[in-house]
C-alpha cells in the first residue's frame, strides 16, 4: 500500500480523489460501506473496464459496483472472477440488485424462455435505487421536482432555497446542482433553509444559514448551492424548521444544528449551535417536530416530550416557564403530529381527536372559554382532524369532510357574525385547500387554481380594491402557483410568495423598510409549522412485518422468567421499543377505518410472498455463480411462484383490509404496552422505580425538598442544570440527591 494512501478519516470526509489506486488500495483495508456512495460513483466512472485494471482490484470494483448500484460495472467485473472470490462477491450484493445482476449477466446467454419476462417484471416493481418523486415541500417555499431523472427546483428563491447557484426566482423548472451522482430520497424546506438526503445516508444542505441551521462552515448566507455535511454515521431521517435543523443517524442517534437561544435543539443548553453536534442521550427518539423555538419529541412507546420556548405554556407540559432546556413530558394520548403557531399548540392525536394548549386569550383553543392553558384539553369536534391552521387567533380544521372555524372574528375573518367564536363552527371551504393563511383580520386560502380571501381589507390588503370589510369568500383565479403561505405584515401590506418572485398587496408605501419587512414576511409564510395532512395506508406488507413483530416481541415477553437480571430486562425492553417503533411508522398515517375485514389470508399471502423471495434471491445468486441449465430452470420457476404471489398481495391493498390490519396492530400495540407496565411494575417492586426520564434505569435520586425519587444516576447527572422542578409536583429543587436501599442491590 503507498505511503500516501488516505485513511480513513480522508476517506469518509471525501477531502482526495485519487487518479491512480491509492484509493481502492485504502479499501482493501476499509470497509467499503463507509465510503460516500457519489465518490465511489465518480471513481467508477473514471476507472477504464476490469480488463485494463490489475487482477487483485476485480472484486473489490464489483462490491464498489453494488454498494452504489452500477449493475453494468459490478457484472463486467463479475465475469472476470471465480472460485470462493466469485461467491463471496455474489454473496455481498443486495437482494433488491440481484434481479438487476441476472437481467445484465444473462442478456447474451441462452435462458428459458419466460426467465427475462419475469426477471423484467421484478424489476419493473422493485426500482433498484429509492428516488424522489413530485415532492412540495412542507413549510417550505419551493417545489421539488425529478424530471428525466433529475432534481428540478422552481420558486421566488430569496434565500437560495432552491439550490440552483443564485438567488434569482426561478418561475421554471431548474436545475439543482446537485453532483451527478447524487440520488436524493428525501427533501425538507423550511424558513429558507433546504435539507437533502441522499441514497447513501448522506446530507446536502443550502439555503438560509444565518443561525447556523446548515450545518456548514460557510462564512456567507445564504448558501446557494448544495453542500455536503460532514456526518459519522449515515443519515436516516430529516427534519428543518424556524431556524433549527435536526438528523436521525444510522443506530438511532440524532444530530441538530442552527438556532439554540431557548433550548429548541435539546442540547441541555442555550448557546449557539452552528454544526451538527449530537442532541442529549436523555431519550430513545424516533421522531421530532420543531416550530417556533420549541421542539417535541417522540418516544417508540409513544411518549411526548418537549423543549425550548414556553413563555406561554404552548409546550403543553404543565407549566409556562420561559424556556425548557431539557426534556419534559407532555401529557397527551399517542400523538400523530404536532401543529404550533403563535403560542398556541394542537395536538393531532392517532385516533384522529384534537387535544390544544398555550395561548387563548381569543378563544384560539376552540375549548369555550378565553383562559389559556398549560396542560393539553380536549376539543370537541365531533369528528376525525386531519388539517389545521392558526394565526393571530383565529383557527380553521379539517373535521372529516368539511371545515370549522372558532377564534377571534373582529372582521368576519372566518364567518359573518360574532366577534369571537368560542367553538368550533362549520364554514363554507372547498375541498382541494392547498394552504391557508389567518392573520391580522384577514384569511387566505390557496387552492390548486384560486385564491379565496375575506376578513379586513382596508389598506386592500386582500388584493381587491380598498374596502373596510370583505364578508364573504370572494374567490380569484391563480394565474402563477402559490408555493408557500400568504404572508400578512402589520395588517396593512400581504406578500404573497409565488413561482416568479413575491407579490405585495396593500399599503407598500408606508412600510418604514420594505427589504427588511419582505425579509420577515418571507420567513412567515415559509414555516409556522406543517399541517397534518391525510396520507393513504401503508403497503399491506410493511403492516403485516409492524404486526408480526408486535405478536412475536409479546411472545418474548410473555416467556420471560419472573425474577430477571437487570441485563435481561433491559434487553427484552429494547426488543420491545423496536416493536414499538415499527407500529408508529404504519400507523402514524392519518387512515380512517372501515369495517374491519378478516386479514389472515392477507397475512398468510405476505409470509408466503416473503419466503418466495427468499428462494427465488438464492437460486439467482447460485445463477449468476453458474449459469448452468438446472439453475437457470431452477431461477425461472422461483420467479414464476414470487410474481403470482406478488400479483395476489396487490389485490390486498385495499382499505378493508388496511382497516383489520390497523385494528390488529393497535390492540396488539396496545396488550403488549399493557404487558411491558406489568414486567416494569414487578421490576420497580423488586429494585425500585424505574425512572421518569428515561424509563430504563433505576430511579434511586430523589428531589429536595419534595423527596419525589423518579430519576435515574445518569439521568440526574445529564439533566442536573436543566430540571430544576420536580417532574411530579413541579415544586422548585434545590439539588438531586441519591436514596439508598438497605440489602437491595450489593453496590448499595
Amino acid at each position: 500500500m503507498s505511503n500516501n494512501s488516505p485513511n480513513r478519516d480522508e476517506v469518509l470526509n471525501h477531502t482526495r480523489m485519487a487518479d491512480d489506486y491509492d484509493f481502492l488500495d485504502c479499501f482493501l483495508h476499509l470497509d467499503i460501506q463507509l465510503a460516500p456512495h457519489d465518490q465511489l460513483r465518480v471513481m467508477l466512472r473514471k476507472m477504464p473496464k476490469s480488463n485494463a485494471i490489475p487482477r487483485r482490484y476485480h472484486a473489490l470494483v464489483a462490491r464498489c459496483a453494488a454498494v452504489v448500484g452500477d449493475i453494468g460495472r459490478m457484472v463486467d467485473a463479475l465475469v472476470t472472477l471465480t472460485g470462493e472470490e466469485l461467491t463471496d462477491v455474489i454473496n455481498t450484493i443486495p437482494d433488491s440488485l440481484v434481479p438487476h445482476a441476472l437481467s445484465t449477466y444473462l442478456h447474451d446467454r441462452p435462458t428459458p424462455p419466460d426467465l427475462t419476462t419475469n426477471l423484467t417484471h421484478l424489476i419493473t416493481a422493485s426500482p433498484p435505487v429509492p428516488t424522489i418523486g413530485r415532492t412540495t415541500t412542507a413549510g417550505g417555499m419551493a417545489i421539488f421536482e425529478v424530471i428525466d431523472g433529475r432534481l428540478m427546483a422552481r420558486g421566488p428563491n430569496r434565500l437560495g432555497e432552491l439550490g440552483v447557484g443564485h438567488t434569482r426566482p426561478c418561475p421554471a423548472p431548474t436545475p439543482v446542482q446537485l453532483p451527478d451522482e447524487v440520488r436524493p430520497v428525501q427533501i425538507t424546506s423550511s424558513h429558507g433553509a433546504t435539507l437533502l438526503r441522499s441514497d447513501d445516508g448522506g446530507v446536502f444542505a443550502w439555503g438560509d444559514n444565518r443561525y447556523g441551521q446548515l450545518g456548514v462552515r460557510a462564512a456567507q448566507s445564504p448558501v446557494t448551492q448544495p453542500t455536503r455535511i460532514g456526518l459519522q454515521h449515515r443519515a436516516v431521517s430529516i427534519v428543518t424548521g424556524d431556524g433549527s435543523s435536526f438528523i436521525r443517524l444510522e443506530g438511532g442517534q440524532w444530530v441538530s444544528s442552527g438556532l439554540n437561544d431557548c433550548g429548541q435543539l435539546h442540547h441541555l443548553h442555550a448557546d449557539p449551535v452552528n454544526e451538527f453536534s449530537p442532541m442529549a442521550d436523555v431519550l430513545p427518539v424516533t421522531k421530532v417536530h420543531t416550530a417556533g423555538r420549541s421542539t417535541w419529541f417522540w418516544t417508540p412507546d409513544d411518549r411526548l416530550f418537549a423543549c425550548g420556548a414556553n413563555d406561554q405554556g404552548q409546550l403543553g407540559v404543565g407549566t409556562d416557564e420561559r424556556t425548557l432546556l431539557g426534556p419534559d413530558r407532555v401529557r397527551v394520548p399517542p400523538t400523530r403530529e404536532v401543529y404550533s403557531h403563535d403560542g398556541a399548540t394542537f395536538f393531532v392525536l392517532r385516533s384522529g381527536e384534537l387535544m390544544a394548549v398555550g395561548a387563548n386569550t381569543s378563544c384560539q383553543l376552540g375549548l369555550g372559554h378565553n383562559i389559556s392553558t398549560k396542560t393539553p384539553s380536549p376539543v370537541a369536534l365531533g369528528g376525525r382532524v386531519s388539517m389545521i391552521y392558526s394565526g393571530s387567533g383565529s383557527t380553521i380544521a379539517r373535521v372529516g369532510s368539511g371545515w370549522v372555524g372558532w377564534g377571534l372574528n373582529g372582521s368576519n375573518q372566518l364567518m359573518e357574525g360574532a366577534g369571537l367564536i368560542r367553538v368550533p363552527a362549520p364554514l363554507a371551504l372547498p375541498d382541494d385547500v392547498r394552504s391557508m393563511t389567518i392573520a391580522f383580520g384577514s384569511t387566505f386560502v390557496v387552492t390548486g387554481t384560486t385564491l379565496q380571501v375575506r376578513g379586513l381589507n382596508s389598506h386592500g390588503q386582500l388584493g381587491l380594491p380598498e374596502s373596510p370589510v370583505e364578508d364573504s369568500w370572494v374567490t380569484q383565479p391563480l394565474a402563477v402557483p402559490v408555493v408557500a403561505r400568504p404572508a400578512a405584515i402589520g395588517g396593512p401590506v400581504t406578500f404573497m410568495i409565488r413561482a416568479d418572485g413575491v407579490q405585495a398587496f396593500g399599503d407598500c408605501a408606508g412600510l418604514p423598510d420594505t427589504a427588511a419587512v419582505l425579509d420577515t414576511a418571507y420567513l412567515a409564510g415559509s414555516g409556522a409549522g406543517v399541517p397534518p395532512v391525510s396520507a393513504p395506508p401503508p403497503p399491506t406488507a410493511e403492516m403485516v412485518e409492524a404486526l408480526q413483530s408486535l405478536q412475536q416481541t409479546a411472545a418474548l415477553l410473555g416467556a420471560a422468567r419472573s425474577e430477571l437480571s437487570i441485563d435481561e430486562f433491559r434487553a427484552l425492553r429494547s426488543k420491545v421499543m423496536g416493536a414499538f417503533a415499527l407500529a408508529q411508522q404504519v400507523t402514524s398515517t392519518d387512515f380512517i377505518p372501515v369495517d374491519p375485514a378478516p386479514v389472515k389470508s392477507a397475512i398468510t399471502t405476505v409470509n408466503k410472498a416473503a419466503h418466495a423471495r427468499s428462494d427465488a434471491i438464492a437460486a439467482g445468486r447460485d445463477a449468476l455463480r453458474d449459469p448452468s441449465g438446472p439453475n437457470l430452470t431452477r431461477l425461472d420457476t422461483a420467479l414464476t411462484a414470487l410474481i403470482a404471489l406478488q400479483s395476489k398481495l396487490e389485490t390486498y391493498q385495499r382499505p378493508d383490509v388496511a382497516s383489520g390490519l390497523l385494528a390488529q396492530i393497535q390492540a396488539c400495540r396496545d396488550a403488549l404496552h399493557e404487558s411491558l407496565v406489568t414486567v416494569e411494575e414487578t421490576e420497580a417492586a423488586t429494585r425500585g422505580q424505574v425512572c421518569l426520564i428515561c424509563c430504563d434505569g433505576q430511579a434511586d435520586h430523589a428531589f429536595v425538598p419534595c423527596g419525589h425519587r423518579c430519576v435515574c444516576e445518569t439521568c440526574s447527572q445529564k439533566t442536573s442544570h436543566t430540571l430544576r422542578k420536580c417532574p411530579i409536583c413541579r415544586l422548585q429543587a434545590e439539588k438531586i440527591i441519591r436514596i439508598y436501599n438497605a440489602g437491595l442491590f450489593g453496590s448499595d
